[in-house]
């Protein structure tokens, strides 16, 4: 093995260390109303295939690396764990892997929600890619698409859950932010 293969999996190991200990040991402060459960399966079923079928991919389908797109990859993946941990600071005590509506649930528009509406899940889907680009791990990019549906379909049922709760002043914060591109304001 060599240097980038050592590298190659710290980084991956510090990657499912942090998926593990969020999922697992990141426990809801409040009670709530859970919905859609359904769509956190399907999607940590689909990241984590993503992430072992890169490992695997990069273990056993020995292919020349591209130091390039590693570092690349590696940049991509940061902004996406970047995205996913501001998304959980902003949200503390209303953040929740599941859909939830929380006990005393008010809409959050500070931190990085000021300026993107879904920066969890577009984080993710960073992640994913970096990490598969960081493992030059480009067969796997096929559960990505799949991914990419399941957290599309998510982010429409958080809206709708939204709505019902919220009414106006969800739709007022709709038409000020942007789901998944930041609007950029000029001063």
């Amino acid at each position: 093995m060599g240097s980038f293969d050592y590298i190659f999996l710290a980084v991956m190991v510090l990657v499912i260390f942090f998926r593990v200990w969020q999922t697992f040991f990141m426990k809801d402060r409040l009670s709530g109303v859970q919905k859609e459960g359904w769509t956190f399966t399907a999607a940590i079923i689909v990241y984590n295939s993503i992430i072992i079928s890169a490992i695997v991919e990069y273990l056993f389908f020995r292919k020349e690396v591209n130091y390039k797109m590693s570092m690349l990859g590696l940049l991509i993946g940061s902004v996406g764990l970047f995205l996913t941990s501001s998304a959980m600071k902003s949200l503390g005590k209303f953040w929740s892997l599941s859909i939830k509506i929380k006990d005393g649930h008010q809409i959050v528009r500070s931190g990085i929600y000021r300026y993107i509406r879904h920066p969890y899940y577009l984080g993710v889907l960073f992640e994913v890619t970096g990490f598969i680009l960081f493992a030059n791990s480009y067969y796997v990019f096929a559960l990505v698409f799949i991914l990419f549906l399941i957290l599309v379909l998510r982010m429409f049922l958080e809206e709708r859950v939204m709505i019902s709760v919220f009414g106006e002043e969800y739709q007022q914060y709709r038409r000020e932010i942007k789901a998944v591109l930041p609007k950029i304001i000029l001063k």
